[in-house]
């Protein structure tokens, strides 16, 4: 538990290809921080836009509310056993009871603002945060999320060499085909 291994983007080229071997590397840290709750509360995902765009601030607010109900019962079951099962502890600092207070208790204009665009009125209460309180610039603090599936593109890379392979095994077991077929 806790071993892997690290690999370097210049290891990893731009496009598919087979993966590099990488260096050892053993982590010993005993917690992972995670941020679920985040987007649940602050309106960070395109269901929020779609609801605010729908029924405004009322919209925007039952959608908000019908998240956080789920967040029990939808992902931190699921990341507190993967993260157990390797021998940490999950902390979820968005989901502690006195940030989830505050963030209730702000005006939701200032916790988000649909109206901004993408990265800037989304999660705004937070962006403005780290914001001041890192020294983040507008161009990180103002990025937009991507979720780790889609942002890494390893789905499209994956799709790539998957469809090569398909390819050429399906160029094999015709030519097999054709070889049994005719054979007498």
């Amino acid at each position: 538990r806790g071993d892997g291994r690290v690999v370097t983007p210049e290891e990893l080229g731009p496009g598919p290809a087979e993966a590099p071997a990488g260096r050892p590397h053993r982590c010993t840290a005993r917690v992972v921080l995670a941020g679920q709750g985040a987007d649940e509360q602050m309106a960070g995902y395109g269901r929020h836009r779609s609801a605010f765009g729908r029924g405004q601030w009322e919209g925007l607010a039952k959608e908000l509310h019908a998240d956080v109900a789920r967040i029990p019962t939808r992902n931190v079951q699921r990341d507190d056993r993967v993260v157990g099962d390797h021998g940490r502890e999950l902390r979820l600092p968005f989901l502690d009871r006195d940030f989830m207070l505050a963030v209730r208790s702000a005006p939701l204009c200032e916790v988000a603002d649909l109206r901004e665009p993408a990265g800037v009125g989304d999660k705004k209460l937070l962006r403005r945060f780290a914001a001041e309180a890192l020294g983040l610039g507008p161009g990180t603090a103002q990025r937009v999320k991507r979720a780790v599936q889609f942002g890494s593109r390893i789905a499209k890379h994956s799709k790539a060499h998957l469809s090569k392979k398909r390819r050429l095994s399906g160029r094999r077991a015709t030519a097999r085909a054709d070889e049994t077929a005719f054979a007498f």
